[in-house]
């Protein structure tokens, strides 16, 4: 947290980055005409008006000051579209003067925007561009303010005002990419010219950066604050890593992650920025640009200890000075983690007369051993992350012979043919007289493309293979043993590490802080600086400063028993006896608050809601009482537990009048890990998966294309070759999964009473009641995917635009009239992966005490499980039952081919049948509230059904018997088991066993389309149908899992 000391390069560096930004207006598609005229207005007011005296001095025509940027421009172009037809020979117009579509970067869906007139475009744009900070006297300083203003406010600012200015396309010929990413590709690219005027030269190298290992890391926890802390931490580290390459060449470098909105990384330069850059407010008053953004709200603080940066970056750096940016990013993360691991040693050395007071012995060790520890602390310091990084010149020159490498990198694969049909495209079938002859080495003959922009997927994919080579060659140091490290134990998470410290210190470390350190713990330097550093490091730090006072980290039971205190608040309004009895409890739990303090947390709320939500659900559990308060308990202690316990027993005696049922169950004890990840990430960052290139096309050049006659031409309608990889498909492409995960995934989390542990891009870990977790995934997916489905699933929290969804809307609380309040999150549509792309997720259900970690890899299996067994696009749940048993069990969300499209989440049979299920079960919403579904349906028929699954291994199977009408009997098992369980009398309920069964139909049939790609995996053979025991498996596996939860007979 200490302030990057190396200096940022000169104004004049700045200012032709903010010049190459400004190069086109953003409200260009609205008028190309008289586009040039309105650049230089934006110019001016930006403050780059270029007088003759400047350029006199530089020595430099007016031409030759803008031919750099040129330069950059054409390249961006090159790379981001395609190369045109001359505009004199294709035109498009963007809409009809009202309305017009932009289409969705991924593929799938268009989206109509209302657009404004030129007029009104130019006049929001102008309001809403930043004025340079004029009160810095630094002049360097304050032209990298301009630009960074440029670059981060602008976009928002005029968002703010009309979200369709953030849409305008930077060429109205494919209106799948914004002008605002071409403004960004263009400044980047400026960062790497060499030289001015005539003599500028562009040379530009690609930096791949990645530390890790991050599963590994994350998962070594014992609680959730311990998830939440090491993903911070990696969090943290790359915003730092990515920070020091910025402060060199602009933050537009980054082509992914995002970084534009980055909670963490506006974070990194709140005081050297965001604090210094004042403006009048609402009511005319001076605010600091940090409170515009909205951080200071109760959102933006929840959105800043937020962990949403993924683990590696991929930045556009000058050739000349990649290396060196590189080994900066890399110090940078080693120096931000020595600061981070002193703060923490420091913290220990602090509480030294406290420990030494708690265990006597530590006063004669810790002088005598401290050196020692610090040695091993720091040795483990220095190891920890693995950093790699590569950087691959994007090398100027004939487009054919980068061709030819990509195809000897790819085996001439499908990404080769893509880019060599588009190639045969550009310089055979588009006519020689229509030719763009700026992308061309040869402009009169118009035959060898030369911009190096084409060629961005095989410089990208280059990278990207050099990297992969690079960590697979791993660095194997000798690990140094030195005298005090002989026979120490291991750290007790990870296993590898020496133990920090003696068993003494852990003994009073876990004396003094039962709250931070548990009875097992014994940690290395890593671990130990996980569970350190929120308050040692964040916390305690001068600037920037981490709100970790507003981290609300639920614990492990409380997030188990969440939707069982929401439910609990609904009974206790109808039912004024258990009001009653939990004012007893209440008063119970507070009389005895200071027996309780060490383990539970005991709220003093007047409000009895407000009570039920603030007290530690483990309070409610007889069991835990038993555990934690019955041990060696002394007399007095005793006489406590015995009057909690009796008035626990008091509220869980209460029984319904009617059926004599427990009205009150205990909080249940089982959780849920969710982790989703984004299907086949690595095909859509290679391009492999962009949609089809005529599809991204405006009408006048689709239209233009199919009367090509050419072989060439001929290969394009008949081919259907994708849409060329590009810079803004990458920026725009990053910038729908950072939405996902900043915006969109912590509100569903909590919507269905989880805790989200990380969410960067594609790659998500929460925490859920194990009863909602079915629910959330579906919901996540719907959000990933932008369908119409998640303003259902989550009820008033989102708008979903877009003719097939893919542009998602979040809802901000309405306030009233005169109230005004900061908030952070954007109130425009924003773009997420889309129709086209989608999830896996991966579930695993287990006991609250169970090992967290252990937990964790479970759900990272389970999800490993939906792609790999499952054919990705694919949910697989595991539940481990405190006796041992595992059940496992999936389904897919959709088609197991590209020709099918993927049902809606809100469409899925597995789900609707869980609920359906899961409300039959349970009695909400039946008639007279009451269940009409036994308990003993799913063990029943699991005794009818799983014969037919046969004996794993053996042979014969039913598999063997041809014709055989699996679903119809797996039909009538159910119904019959439906009708032997069915509580109701009479027929009022009749249409409602119906509905069931027809349910379970449809689930079957869903799986009998969906598994066929597996039952040629498990029986050997092509087969009209999955394997029986496959079917039967999901079956009784989503019956089960839901009964279980549900009943919790084995906890």
């Amino acid at each position: 947290m200490v302030e990057e000391t190396r200096k940022k390069p000169t104004g004049d560096f700045w200012k032709h980055k903010l010049m190459a930004y400004l190069h086109d207006p953003p409200d260009k598609p609205l008028g190309i005409a008289g586009h040039v005229e309105r650049a230089e207005t934006y110019q001016d007011r930006g403050d780059l008006g270029v007088s003759d005296a400047v350029l006199d001095k530089a020595d430099l025509t007016r031409e030759e000051f803008s031919e750099s940027w040129k330069v950059c421009d054409h390249t961006a172009a090159a790379a981001d579209r395609f190369p045109f037809p001359a505009p004199q020979k294709l035109s498009s117009k963007f809409g009809d003067g009202e309305t017009a579509h932009f289409l969705h970067p991924l593929g799938g869906t268009r989206w109509a925007l209302k657009i404004p007139s030129l007029e009104s475009a130019e006049e929001t744009l102008q309001v809403c561009q930043p004025e340079p900070p004029r009160e810095w006297d630094n002049g360097d300083e304050r032209w990298w303010a301009n630009f960074f203003l440029h670059w981060r406010r602008w976009p928002r600012a005029a968002a703010e005002k009309d979200g369709s200015l953030l849409y305008l396309p930077a060429d109205t010929r494919i209106p799948d990419h914004s002008i605002w990413t071409h403004m960004a590709v263009v400044s980047a690219l400026e960062s790497c010219v060499e030289g001015t005027g005539n003599q500028a030269r562009l040379r530009p190298a690609f930096l791949l950066f990645q530390l890790g290992p991050v599963q590994d890391f994350i998962q070594q926890a014992r609680s959730t604050r311990d998830l939440w802390s090491g993903s911070y931490l990696l969090s943290w580290l790359m915003a730092h890593a990515m920070k020091a390459v910025t402060d060199q060449v602009g933050p537009d470098a980054v082509i992914f992650p995002s970084l534009r909105g980055q909670p963490i990384f506006d974070l990194l330069h709140r005081s050297e920025l965001y604090d210094r850059s004042s403006f009048k407010g609402r009511g005319e008053r001076e605010e600091s640009l940090w409170r515009r953004l909205g951080f200071e709200s109760e959102e933006g603080k929840r959105l800043l200890l937020t962990p949403t940066l993924p683990n590696r970056f991929l930045a556009l750096v000058p050739e000349g000075s990649g290396e060196d940016l590189a080994k900066r990013a890399e110090e940078a993360v080693r120096e931000e983690l020595r600061r981070i691991a002193d703060a923490c040693w420091r913290w220990l050395e602090s509480q030294r007369d406290g420990l030494a007071a708690a265990e006597k012995s530590l006063a004669e060790q810790w002088p005598a051993n401290a050196e020692n520890w610090r040695k091993r602390f720091d040795a483990q310091v220095e190891k920890w992350p693995q950093i790699a990084w590569q950087v691959t010149p994007w090398t100027p020159g004939e487009v054919k012979k980068a061709l030819d490498a990509y195809a000897r990198l790819t085996d001439r694969g499908p990404a080769w043919k893509n880019l060599d049909i588009l190639h045969r495209l550009a310089v055979e079938a588009i006519p020689r007289d229509d030719r763009d002859p700026r992308y061309f080495s040869d402009p009169e003959g118009k035959e060898k493309l030369s911009n190096p922009g084409f060629a961005w997927p095989y410089y990208f994919a280059s990278t990207d293979w050099l990297l992969a080579a690079r960590r697979r060659l791993r660095d194997f140091g000798k690990w140094e043993t030195d005298e005090h490290q002989k026979g120490s134990v291991k750290d007790s998470l990870s296993g590898l590490e020496e133990v920090i410290g003696s068993e003494d210190l852990w003994s009073a470390l876990q004396a003094k802080y039962p709250w931070l350190f548990r009875s097992r713990d014994r940690l290395g330097a890593p671990n130990l600086i996980k569970r350190l550093w929120p308050d040692a490091y964040l916390g305690a730090g001068p600037s920037p400063t981490v709100p970790v006072k507003e981290l609300r980290i639920r614990s492990v039971p409380a997030v188990a028993a969440a939707d069982w205190q929401r439910r609990l608040c609904e009974l206790a309004k109808d039912h004024p006896k258990v009001w009653e009895r939990i004012l007893d409890l209440r008063n119970v739990l507070i009389k005895h608050k200071k027996l309780l303090a060490q383990e539970f947390q005991v709220s003093e709320a007047g409000q009895e809601t407000r009570w039920i939500w603030e007290t530690d659900p483990d309070c409610f559990r007889p069991e835990r009482i038993d555990d934690v308060l019955g041990r060696d308990a002394s007399e007095e202690d005793h006489d406590a537990v015995e009057e909690i316990q009796g008035a626990l027993q008091a509220l869980y005696g209460l029984k319904d009048a009617e059926t004599q049922n427990r009205l009150v169950p205990p909080p249940p004890s089982y959780v849920a890990i969710l982790a989703l990840d984004g299907d086949q990430m690595g095909r859509w960052v290679s391009g492999e998966n962009t949609p089809p290139f005529l599809d991204q096309l405006a009408t006048e050049a689709q239209e233009y294309f199919s009367k090509l006659k050419s072989p060439a031409g001929e290969v394009l309608t008949n081919q259907k070759p994708r849409r060329p990889l590009s810079p803004s498909y990458h920026l725009q492409f990053s910038e729908s999964l950072a939405n996902f995960s900043l915006y969109l995934v912590r509100p569903i989390v909590e919507s269905f009473g989880g805790r989200l542990i990380y969410s960067g891009g594609d790659d998500v870990l929460a925490m859920l009641p194990a009863e909602r977790s079915l629910e959330c995934a579906v919901a996540l997916r719907a959000a990933f995917r932008g369908e119409k489905a998640l303003e259902t699933l989550v009820e008033g929290r989102f708008e979903v635009l877009g003719e097939n969804g893919g542009f998602v809307r979040v809802l901000r609380p309405e306030y009233g009239k005169g109230e005004v309040k900061e908030d952070c999150r954007p109130d425009w549509p924003l773009v997420v992966p889309g129709p086209r792309a989608d999830c896996s997720v991966g579930i695993a259900v287990g006991h609250i005490h169970a090992p967290l970690q252990n937990l964790v890899r479970a759900a990272q299996e389970a999800e490993q499980r939906a792609k790999r067994e499952l054919g990705r696009g694919a949910c697989a749940v595991s539940l481990y039952k405190r006796s041992g048993e595992i059940l496992e069990w999936g389904f897919r969300w959709g088609a197991k081919d590209d020709k099918t499209e993927p049902l809606s989440s809100d469409q899925l049979p597995a789900v609707q049948l869980f609920r359906e299920f899961w409300r039959l079960s349970t009695g909400e919403k039946c008639p007279g509230d009451k269940p009409l579904l036994s308990s003993r349906f799913a063990y029943h028929l699991r005794q009818f059904v799983q014969p037919y699954a046969g004996v794993r291994g053996e042979r014969p199977t039913m598999d063997d018997v041809p014709d055989l009408a699996i679903q119809e009997i797996l039909e009538r098992e159910v119904r019959f088991a439906v009708n032997q369980h069915w509580l109701a009398k009479g027929s009022a309920t009749n249409q409602e066993r119906e509905d069931f069964v027809d349910l379970v139909r449809a689930y079957l049939s869903h799986l009998e389309g969906r598994f066929e790609d597996l039952a040629e995996a498990k029986v050997g053979r092509s087969k009209t149908r999955p394997p029986i025991n496959v079917q039967v498996e999901a079956l009784l596996g989503l019956f089960d899992t839901a009964n279980f939860i549900l009943r919790e007979e084995e906890a």
